[in-house]
C-alpha cells in the first residue's frame, strides 16, 4: 500500500511534465511528442531502478544516491534553461 501511494505522489510530475509538452508543442505534432515522451518516460521507469540496483551493488549507496540526485539536478537544470519562459512581462 505505502509503494502505490509513492507511485502515485511520484507519478505526479510525468502528468506535469506532459502538460508542458503538449502546451510547447505544435498542434499537429502533440500526438507523436507525446508517444515518444510516454515511450522513453516507460523505458525509464523499467530500467532506471534496474541501474540503479546494479550501481548499488558494485559502488554502495553513496554511488546510487550520488547518480540519481545528479540526474535528477541536470534534468531540472536542462528544463530550467532550455524551456521557454510562458507568462507574459506587462
Amino acid at each position: 500500500m505505502v509503494a502505490i501511494v509513492l507511485m502515485s505522489l511520484a507519478s505526479v510530475a510525468v502528468a506535469v511534465a506532459a502538460t508542458v509538452l503538449g502546451d510547447l508543442s505544435p498542434p499537429d505534432r502533440v500526438g507523436t511528442n507525446l508517444g515518444r515522451f510516454r515511450f522513453f518516460g516507460d523505458l525509464g521507469f523499467i530500467l532506471g531502478p534496474v541501474m540503479v540496483t546494479g550501481i548499488y551493488e558494485t559502488g554502495g549507496r553513496a554511488a546510487a544516491s550520488l547518480l540519481v540526485a545528479g540526474l535528477l539536478v541536470g534534468v531540472g537544470a536542462a528544463a530550467a534553461w532550455l524551456l521557454p519562459e510562458t507568462r507574459r512581462v506587462r
